[in-house]
């Protein structure tokens, strides 16, 4: 599979969202490739990925990085404005800085509570009705999750 490194108005957008809502990750160095096509994981069409960059990948990059996000372009292609800031948002959710260490954090559902609220369900595999069942089963008003109709 061939990496490519992201176009400058991807980038401009995970330093965009960087400032606005991870300011944890001020001064994190963070590598964004693309690839050709979504994989698959447990059924599921893969996107995006956030990593912090395995040691193999390391001597191809052309320098230091703490995180990796890797985003397939034929999905890219098919989505919205709203929804590629939402996926590259969700990306940089999974990408912790603490005290110079890069950490990753996982899910707190299928996705991130922040996500939902700034976003919406933005994805249509999500299926609103089945997170809405877990976040109530967690104890979660589902009335305090609007979704957003941008």
């Amino acid at each position: 599979m061939k990496y490519k490194m992201a176009s400058d108005e991807m980038m401009q957008m995970v330093r965009d969202l960087v400032a606005k809502y991870h300011k944890r990750l001020d001064g994190a160095s963070i590598a964004v490739l693309t690839k050709d096509k979504a994989t698959k994981s447990m059924g599921s069409i893969v996107i995006g990925t956030a990593s912090k960059v395995p040691s193999k990948v390391e001597p191809i990059l052309d320098d230091h990085y703490d995180f990796m996000i890797v985003i397939a372009m034929d999905k890219w292609a098919d989505m919205g404005p709203s929804q590629r800031v939402a996926l590259i948002d969700h990306e940089l959710c999974h990408c912790v800085l603490s005290d110079g260490e890069a950490k990753m954090r996982h899910h707190d559902y299928e996705e991130f509570s922040e996500i939902i609220d700034r976003h919406g369900f933005w994805r249509k595999d999500y299926g609103e009705t089945a997170v809405q069942n877990v976040l109530f089963d967690q104890g979660v008003k589902v009335g305090t999750i609007k979704k957003r109709t941008k």
